[in-house]
């Protein structure tokens, strides 16, 4: 899997041949300000639309960052964009284990309305690869 991008809050992998993205958040991310998690949230938009995967995983299971309501609005429409416009087929999506940034992440799918591709919450990455097809 090639690594596209590394900063303090994610990381964004690709693997072709699967033709699947995954983004990892990290614990910490608690400490950036918000305009850098911005960047980042730019920059998965960005890789989605030049990669052009059909597949989609987050894994957030570790990520500390709690998203603010303003920004859970314009997280949810920048994804959901870039996803429609690099024809992405399912996005899956593992939540933080910790429960202010679980609901914050649910309030910022919740804010994207409805998607162009399927989306599913999943309990482990091996969930997500089978739901993909992919296992």
């Amino acid at each position: 899997m090639e690594k596209l991008f590394d900063s303090d809050n994610l990381s964004i992998h690709y693997d072709h041949q699967r033709s699947l993205m995954v983004v990892f958040g990290k614990k910490e991310s608690i400490k950036i300000p918000p305009e850098i998690g911005a960047l980042s949230v730019v920059e998965v938009a960005k890789e989605l639309v030049a990669k052009r995967p059909d597949f989609f995983f987050v894994n957030d299971e570790e990520r500390t960052y709690i998203f603010s309501v303003e920004e859970q609005s314009w997280i949810a429409t920048t994804i959901a964009k870039a996803g429609a416009e690099c024809g992405l087929k399912k996005m899956a999506f593992l939540k933080p284990k910790a429960f202010i940034q679980e609901l914050s992440t649910e309030q910022a799918i919740d804010e994207a309305g409805d998607l162009t591709f399927e989306f599913k919450y999943v309990k482990s990455e091996e969930e997500a690869m089978k739901w993909f097809g992919l296992s």
